[in-house]
């Protein structure tokens, strides 16, 4: 049975509140009053979640009504449509609008409730650079036929080997996005450039986009959609913790020396994983391409979970990078599969 949308709002008094609710009650969705900070991304897993509980899930929001226009930004970037009182709407005077205004974001949760069934957001990011991130995001989307999205920055989005990926001039790229856009349709798709029959989202020469970049969740939410998504994060950080309402599983890719596994240690204490996180070993750079096995001194997946530092998500040693190849083709449609079981 599909949950009931819920409105959520903040600021408003009075007679303002009242109309509020009897507008939602006509179109049977419920209200929440509170803030973003009061939200949970639904990834607790328990099964004793009361309803209350249950109505602060950011899955479980139509939209957002709101008294003070400076809170547009923050509800904004959850990826949620804001409707400000005494700006789109009057309360009292203007509930017909608001109720026309609220059915139309319903019916669009509606549909993403059903569309989004089965796919899923993986975010993939390094705690070493030159780990091979870009490569294991374009391979997963090739495997699977699910859209790159590239937040590592500024440039053009690298795919397997490393190959850089120039759009056409008339293709979606984040430099062609207006920063002021908050809300996108899922046609945003046939818009995106295609490379060796996967669409990828990137920058060019005039800009990128990070992690943190407030039109990523509209992004995100559009696409996801349609298809499946993997977003090549570039190096874990601050940026990449900002994303955790939008993804739901990361891949932490480094290698696995004393250097790298003290790198992991400061990276996740400062920023823990907010979602399953599997963990991969990069091979070491080497002169001969057989050697891809742990060497002396190094240290396995098993020991790199135990120093994750996490907010009570699980971590899971999985091994090495998939390689490139038949072989890596199973790796990674075995990682895939165990993905999709825990989401």
């Amino acid at each position: 049975m599909m949950r009931m949308g819920i409105v959520a709002w903040s600021g408003l008094e009075g007679r303002a509140v009242e109309s509020l609710r009897a507008v939602c009650a006509v179109l049977g969705m419920s209200v929440w009053q509170g803030s973003p900070h009061e939200l949970n991304d639904g990834r607790n897993g328990s099964s004793r979640s009361t309803s209350h509980e249950e109505g602060r899930r950011i899955q479980d929001l139509v939209s957002v009504v709101i008294a003070d226009p400076s809170q547009r930004a923050v509800w904004e970037h959850l990826g949620l449509h804001v409707i400000c009182v005494g700006e789109s709407v009057q309360l009292p005077g203007g509930e017909k609008l608001l109720g026309q205004l609220l059915a139309a974001d319903m019916a669009r949760w509606m549909a993403a409730q059903g569309s989004m069934a089965g796919r899923m957001c993986v975010g993939i990011a390094g705690w070493s650079g030159g780990a091979g991130v870009s490569t294991l995001a374009w391979d997963l989307c090739r495997d699977t036929g699910s859209i790159c999205v590239n937040l590592s920055g500024p440039g053009p989005l690298r795919a397997s080997r490393g190959a850089l990926l120039t759009p056409p001039a008339e293709a979606a790229t984040w430099s062609a996005i207006s920063v002021r856009e908050r809300f996108f349709l899922p046609s945003l798709i046939r818009e995106l450039p295609v490379s060796r029959g996967v669409s990828y989202l990137g920058g060019d020469a005039r800009g990128g986009a990070y992690a943190d970049d407030s039109r990523v969740p509209a992004v995100i939410s559009a696409l996801k959609g349609e298809r499946s998504i993997v977003c090549d994060l570039g190096l874990w950080g601050p940026r990449c913790a900002e994303i955790g309402e939008s993804i739901d599983v990361l891949i932490l890719l480094g290698y696995g020396d004393a250097l790298g596994a003290a790198r992991l240690c400061a990276l996740s204490a400062a920023n823990p994983p907010p979602c399953p996180t599997y963990a991969l070993i990069a091979p070491q750079a080497s002169s001969c391409f057989l050697a891809r096995r742990a060497s002396i001194g190094l240290i396995s997946p098993s020991q790199i979970t135990r120093i994750v530092h996490t907010s009570a998500r699980p971590v899971y040693a999985v091994g090495m990078r998939p390689r490139q190849g038949r072989r890596g083709r199973k790796a990674r449609a075995q990682l895939w599969e165990r993905m999709e079981a825990q989401e």
